[in-house]
């Protein structure tokens, strides 16, 4: 039997409220889970670095979320979490919402401007990685960087929850061309973070970032809200700025923003990080699964 399925399409992180920036994910909000086959065929149809499938709870402000990149499932995504939520909100859902994932329970509410929605997220801690494995990981990502290899230093580099960390300056990262390919021999569960504090960060911004996940299907995520997890205790402690919301870009050739706050304890403290961006509904339909 053929299923009427009804997505929406969205922007999530996106600059200043403008379609066709930050990150788009599709979402379907269903009354029952669906086969997790037939969820990783629909997010591989999408193509989107993630697709969120939504399901009804009895209660009006709480679902279950599961995110599937093109080829695999995801443990946390922020930015098809955003999404999700100015989906509902727009279907009228009373917030603040909470999203049971297999990361825990994810709140979601909006901003007291209405613009914007915050999600709530736990922060990752990072470990920093020395000798032969930093050695290894600096060799693999130079050799993916296409251009001003010379140019480019390395600072920390550290390893989170999902990810690697890889802090970069004397180059202008947002512009950086990369060797996708080359960055498969940096072992990781999802990703690798470019960031830099300074080289090409607008006034606006605190730090800017760029994420590639190829192990995850995904080759550049314009605005990685998760990576923000582990973005924000970094530079909130290198700035001294704990429960200071800091403003950042992320992107290559597609950007967008977002805003951290990171409340200053670790990841076995129970540290939480407040996410905070804009999401704009660029498209509706029906899918016929």
């Amino acid at each position: 039997m053929t299923r009427s399925l009804r997505y929406s399409l969205v922007d999530a992180f996106a600059l200043a409220s403008s379609p066709f920036t930050g990150n788009p994910a599709s979402v379907l909000v269903l009354d029952e889970p669906l086969p997790e086959e037939l969820m990783q065929k629909i997010a591989a149809e999408f193509n989107h670095s993630e697709t969120a499938f939504v399901v009804r709870r009895s209660s009006p402000s709480e679902f279950d979320l599961r995110w599937f990149t093109p080829t695999l499932e995801v443990a946390l995504c922020g930015h098809a979490t955003l999404a999700s939520a100015a989906v509902l909100f727009k279907q009228g859902a009373p917030g603040p919402l909470t999203f049971h994932t297999r990361s825990g329970a994810l709140v979601a509410e909006k901003t007291p401007d209405g613009k914007s929605v915050q999600l709530d997220f736990p922060a990752d801690d990072l470990v920093p990685v020395e000798g032969d494995d930093r050695e290894s990981a600096e060799r693999a990502l130079r050799n993916a960087l296409r251009a001003e290899k010379d140019q480019m230093r390395i600072g920390f580099v550290g390893k989170g929850k999902f990810d690697w960390l890889f802090e970069v300056e004397g180059v202008e990262l947002a512009d950086l061309p990369v060797d996708i390919s080359a960055l498969v021999h940096i072992p990781s569960s999802r990703g690798v973070i470019l960031t830099t504090g300074s080289s090409g960060v607008s006034a606006s911004h605190r730090f800017y970032s760029r994420f590639f996940g190829p192990a995850a299907g995904v080759d550049e995520d314009p605005v990685t809200g998760s990576a923000h997890c582990t973005l924000g205790p970094y530079w909130s402690g290198r700035l001294s700025a704990a429960g200071e919301e800091l403003r950042a870009g992320q992107g290559g050739p597609r950007r967008g923003e977002i805003a951290v706050m990171w409340d200053g304890k670790s990841e076995n403290e129970g540290g939480r990080c407040k996410l905070r961006g804009e999401a704009v509904v660029v498209a509706e339909g029906t899918l016929f699964a």
